[in-house]
C-alpha cells in the first residue's frame, strides 16, 4: 500500500496528496504551508503564521487581534476549498486559541521533482 504521506515540492509550488494528486499553490498558500511543517510538531501559532502571511497591518499587533484570526481563517478556508475541489481532504487542523497544525506527515521536497 502507499505511505500515508504528502509531499510538499518547493521548486515546483505544490502538495502533492498520499495518493499523487498535485495541487499548484499560490504564494501565500506556499508560505503558510511551508510555516506548519517546519515548526516542531508541524504547528505554528496565528502570530507565527500571521508573519508570514499576513500584511504589515496584520504583523504589527501582537498578540494578534480577533479580526486577524479570522482573516486567518478565511485564509485557510479558501485552501481547504481549493484542495475539497479536487477531491482531498487538507489535513489542517485549528488548535483552539492555540494556532494551526499539519496533521500528516508530509516529506519537503527541496530539489525539482523528475516524473
Amino acid at each position: 500500500s502507499l505511505p500515508q504521506e504528502w509531499v510538499l515540492d518547493q521548486e515546483g509550488w505544490a502538495l502533492i496528496s498520499p495518493v499523487g494528486i498535485s495541487f499548484s499553490l499560490t504564494s501565500t498558500e506556499r508560505a503558510f504551508i511551508v510555516r506548519l511543517l517546519r515548526e516542531e510538531g508541524r504547528r505554528a501559532s496565528h502570530h507565527g503564521l500571521v508573519r508570514v502571511v499576513g500584511s504589515k497591518t496584520e504583523v504589527i499587533s501582537n498578540p494578534p487581534g480577533d479580526w486577524i484570526i479570522t482573516r486567518l481563517g478565511v485564509r485557510l478556508t479558501r485552501i481547504r476549498l481549493k484542495f475539497n475541489q479536487g477531491g482531498t481532504a487538507l489535513p489542517i487542523r485549528l488548535i483552539h486559541h492555540r494556532g494551526d497544525m499539519f496533521a500528516a506527515n508530509c516529506q519537503v521536497l527541496t530539489e525539482p521533482m523528475r516524473h
